[in-house]
Formats: structure tokens, sequence, C-alpha cells
């Protein structure tokens, strides 16, 4: 269905010649995409609402609720089940491992159609070719800070992508999670266990209100619980389905776009000088110096010299924004608000450890041991084999860095946040919600990473 509502909204907008009628034609078919995605959102949103009831109604001390979403099969989790296949092969094949270095070794870009490109004519590369493209066709959209258009998508530069593949390969030795196949089996497996014995642990809760009724109540409970649990976790599956599928409209939208700017004869006349500028203009300026460029069949020079140095300024300015850090929560009035319930918290429980300790909330349990590996930008990561993968925030673009990492340690973020609900899936480590982390950690550190304590120990 999600695809259905993008090729109609394509087809409609990409059926217009030229770039300033495909632009106007943009709101008419995104709204009916919105209105049509509006259902899919609200099966996610129940979802949620009946994990909160199924928390209430467990002995909050035996199961944590959030375990028992593990092992559902989500959209994110399936990428990087898909990268660990395509890992398994790398690992295997020389010629594989040797070509993907050659491609990052040559370019600095790399379009995921250059890749396949490439390996097609290599025999031992046809199973990885397969895999590479069923992953570019359902996940080549995605990116790192996927919203906002103007940053890259694996389609159109995969090279972070490729460096993980063959980063995955060193240091075999190494304790890393290198199975993320066997790891979600595991998982899964676990949860299904845990679900069964949900019903034993509700039965046997005993209440006051239960003393007296006990078997017959303990048994209905149970049976009620386990069946909104199979029923949020039907639900959960699509929580990741909304922001999916408007990321791929996003994606079709901007590379049409620029298709149409690049055979655009406002850029061969220099009005505008590479397609990629119209990313530093609002919609209503190029739908004006679109149609200025249309009624005159050109611009006066002082009008293209305002929108390049209008261009340059706003590049200039994005640059200086980027040394800020943007606050946790933002009103519509502009305003800010300073989390200082949050800061309260961990200072009280700071006061349990030491200095060499820092204070989070562990979303996915286990422990690792690895050196530190901050990373703001996924583009430009380099973490490799054993890291801990310590970020800001992460969103679908980090996906490939969890191949590598033995733990995750994020400043924001809770147990249904991307990061956390790929990392129990692959059974890594993470605590999120430690204020500055990438400032108080340092590259190249030692540190233990406990998911059931919610804590990072700096261990040198």
């Amino acid at each position: 269905m999600g695809n259905q509502l993008i090729e109609t909204c394509m087809e409609e907008v990409e059926s217009k010649e030229s770039i300033l009628s495909f632009l106007k034609q943009l709101p008419a078919s995104t709204s009916h995409f919105f209105a049509n995605l509006f259902p899919i959102a609200k099966k996610s949103i129940f979802g949620i609402l009946l994990l909160n009831l199924v928390s209430k109604m467990l002995p909050t001390t035996e199961i944590q609720t959030g375990e028992l979403l593990s092992g559902v099969k989500l959209i994110t989790t399936d990428m990087d089940l898909q990268l660990a296949m395509m890992s398994r092969l790398v690992k295997k094949s020389n010629i594989l491992l040797q070509e993907l270095t050659f491609l990052l070794d040559q370019n600095s870009v790399i379009p995921a159609q250059k890749v396949m490109s490439h390996l097609k004519q290599f025999e031992e590369a046809v199973d990885f070719v397969n895999l590479w493209s069923t992953f570019i066709e359902e996940h080549g959209h995605r990116g790192s800070g996927e919203i906002d258009i103007s940053n890259p998508r694996f389609v159109e530069d995969c090279s972070m992508i490729l460096r993980i593949l063959v980063q995955s390969c060193e240091h075999s030795t190494a304790t890393v999670n290198n199975d993320a196949l066997d790891n979600y089996e595991t998982k899964k497996n676990q949860v299904l266990e845990t679900i069964q014995a949900v019903g034993v642990i509700v039965k046997q809760e005993k209440t006051l209100l239960n003393q007296v009724t006990f078997g017959i109540w303990g048994q209905c409970k149970a049976f009620i619980v386990i069946l909104l649990i199979h029923l949020f976790r039907a639900l959960f599956s699509v929580r990741e389905t909304p922001k999916y599928l408007l990321v791929k409209l996003f994606t079709r939208i901007k590379l049409a776009l620029l298709d149409k700017m690049e055979n655009s004869s406002i850029l061969s006349n220099g009005v505008i000088e590479q397609a990629t500028d119209i990313y530093w203009l609002y919609y209503e300026e190029l739908i004006y110096i679109l149609e200025l460029y249309q009624q005159c069949g050109t611009l006066q020079e002082e009008t293209i010299q305002l929108v390049k140095q209008t261009i340059v300024n706003r590049k200039v300015q994005h640059e200086k924004n980027k040394q800020f850090q943007a606050p946790r929560v933002v009103t519509n009035y502009g305003e800010y608000m300073d989390v200082k319930i949050k800061q309260e918290f961990a200072k009280e429980h700071q006061q349990h450890y030491d200095a060499n300790v820092l204070v989070g909330s562990g979303v996915s349990s286990g422990v690792a041991e690895g050196r530190v590996c901050i990373v703001l930008d996924a583009n430009s990561a380099n973490l490799k084999p054993g890291q801990v993968l310590v970020v800001r925030q992460s969103d679908p673009g980090y996906n490939p860095l969890f191949l590598n990492c033995v733990a995750l340690v994020s400043e924001t973020g809770g147990y249904l946040t991307h990061g956390s609900v790929v990392a129990r899936e692959l059974n890594l480590p993470a605590v999120v919600g430690i204020d500055n982390a990438c400032t108080l950690l340092k590259n190249g550190q030692l540190v233990r990473v406990d998911g059931e304590a919610g804590v990072v120990s700096i261990l040198e």
C-alpha cells in the first residue's frame, strides 16, 4: 500500500516536463500522500498505548516490558540483517574484499549503481550483487539526517557502507558483533520464551484483589496479557513505516528534482551554478526565480548576483550553525526548555558511583568493553571492529555502524528510540541519556558499558 501511494504521488509530479510545473504540482500530490499515511501512523500510536497498558499489568520486578518488543521484524532491523548477510559474503571472498577496497581507494563518493556495475563482471560476486540490489531497492533512500533532503542517501553515496563491510573483515580475533543474524535469531527465541513465561508469572502474582479467586482470575488475566502482548507486537512492527515511506517519497522527489535541474536552461545559463544550490533557497523563492526566468527568458545580472550571494550567505551561516548543539526541547514559540528533572535524576544517581562512571539509562542489557569511537557524522565515521559507538543521537543512517561496534552510548534517546531498538535486536549493550557523552569521553579511551545498570565506566 505504501509503495502504491508513492507511485501515485510521483506519477502526477514526474509527468510535468518543466521544473516549474514539477514544483507547483508537489503540494497537491504530497497532501494526498499524507492523508493516506495517517491511518498507518494511528496503528503505531495504538500499539504504544497497548504497551503502556501491558506495563501496568505486569509484575515490574520480574519482566521488563521493553524486552517483549525484541524479535519484532522492523524495517530498521531488516536493514541490519541484510548488511550482516553481505558482511558474511565479504568475509568469505577475497575477490569481494579486494574489489570493495579498490572502489573505496579510487572514489570519495560512490553511487550504489557503480558498485553493482563494477561487481557484475565477477562470477564470485553474484550473490553479493543480488543482495546489494535488494538492499538498495528497499533501503537505498535511507541516510544520516534523512529528513533533510540535502543530505546524501545510500543510493547516492554508499561509501560508508562499503567502508564498514571492509572493516568488518579486520581483526577477526576481536570480540565484535560479527554475526548480527545469529544474534537476532537468539534474541527472537529468548523473547518468545519470555512471552510464555509471562503467563506463569501473572498467574502466580497474588494481590489483594485475587487472593480469594486466585485460580480463575489469574488465568483470565494471564490470557488477556498474552493477547495484548501479541497485539502490540503486531502493531509495533508498523511503527517505522510512516517515516520509512515519507523518506522514500522525499528521496524520489529529490532525485527527480535534481534531474530536472540538470536539464534546465536556468542551470546551463549560469543563473544557478549547480543543481544542489536549490537546497539553499526557500520553495517560494525558487518558484519566483523560475517564473521570472520563464517570463523574461533570462534574468538581469543584478538579480543573478543576488541569488548567488543569497546561496553563499546561507552556506556560510550553515557552517556557523554547526558549532551549536540544538536544545532537547523547542516550543512552537521558539523557546527551549532546560530539562532540570533529568539533570537532578542523574546527579542523584551519580552519588552512588565514582567520577570515572557516567550514569544514564540502560536500554539494552549486557556488558561489553572497548575503545571509544565518537561519531558526530555517520557519513565520515571510521568505526573499527570492537569499538564502542558514542553518538549524540542516531537514525537509520547509522545502522551500518552497528555491525562493527560492541556497544552503544548515546547522549539522547529512550527505550523506543532508533539506537535502543537496533541495539536490543543485535544483542548490543546500550546506555542512553548521558548528557555531553561526546565531550566527557575521548576517542580511544577504554570503557565498560553496562546496559543493565545503565552506566559507562572509564577504565583508562
